[in-house]
């Protein structure tokens, strides 16, 4: 019985043995589900497609009062498109507090909906809403999206001033619903990369004008990344650059959309003295 049934699982396709593989991994999570205490959150940033990533479809959000990424994992983008459907920003679910320190999820619970039960809006853009779309892009439309003002926050080593890319992007759905974006791919990925390093390219629509940004991957310290690690030497140490990694691409794209976003007047100036030279 051993040996016939080893045969049967070696006949059996990749497919099929990552779909068995995700069966176990879901009763071990509807485990633990029913055994540890739950976490409750509101969602304020969600992912808008499904992505492949070492062979499993995932997509990301985060929970209010947390910077860190979660992750609904499934084999198939159905899968996950089916456990995402409780994922809107606003939304209130659980999770188990076991998901919520790996940020590994594969279903959540709903508890409430903004559809059913919107929250009070609360305004915080402090220019005058304009009553409906705006169809012409000229000095006034730029003026009232530069006198918006955005949440700062100094951080890195060298103390850079940043504003939030959802925030940002809130703001500028607020005076300009039909406002789009595009992060440019290259071969199906999302920077672009050779033998002197990466890039990635977000470009932000507005009223008919895109205004596109490109920005070297860099990491925590604004060294640019490259293929392979390598160091900066310099009178007083030397520093050690990794090579590019998934999460600086991310965290690349999120600073070009801001930016790009700011390119049209919001936050803009954020990044005065940004082109200054260094002493």
């Amino acid at each position: 019985m051993i040996g016939k049934k080893s045969k049967n699982i070696m006949m059996m396709s990749q497919p099929e043995l990552k779909m068995i593989d995700w069966r176990r991994k879901l009763i071990n999570m509807e485990e633990a589900m029913r055994t540890k205490e739950p976490i409750i959150g509101i969602v304020k940033a969600a992912a808008w497609d499904v992505k492949e990533f070492n062979g499993e479809y995932q997509m990301w959000f985060k929970l209010e009062g947390s910077d860190d990424f979660h992750n609904i994992h499934g084999a198939t983008p159905e899968q996950v498109k089916e456990s995402f459907k409780n994922i809107h920003i606003g939304n209130k679910i659980k999770i188990t507090e076991d998901q919520f320190k790996k940020g590994y999820v594969l279903s959540t619970e709903l508890l409430t909906s903004t559809k059913s039960e919107p929250k009070p809006k609360v305004e915080t853009i402090k220019t005058k809403k304009p009553t409906e779309e705006k169809t012409i892009y000229n000095s006034e439309s730029f003026r009232e999206m530069q006198s918006t003002k955005l949440e700062t926050a100094k951080k890195g080593p060298h103390q850079l001033t940043y504003a939030s890319w959802a925030e940002a992007w809130s703001h500028l759905k607020e005076l300009h619903p039909n406002s789009n974006y595009t992060i440019h791919e290259q071969n199906g990925m999302p920077y672009f990369c050779d033998n002197t390093g990466a890039f990635v390219k977000v470009s932000v629509e507005v009223l008919g004008l895109t205004h596109t940004v490109f920005l070297p991957v860099m990491d925590y310290n604004n060294n640019p990344m490259k293929k392979e690690p390598y160091s900066i030497k310099n009178k007083a140490s030397t520093q050690e650059v990794k090579a590019i990694d998934t999460f600086a691409i991310n965290k690349n794209i999120q600073r070009a959309f801001t930016k790009a976003i700011a390119m049209h007047g919001i936050g803009l100036y954020v990044f005065k003295g940004e082109d200054y030279p260094e002493e």
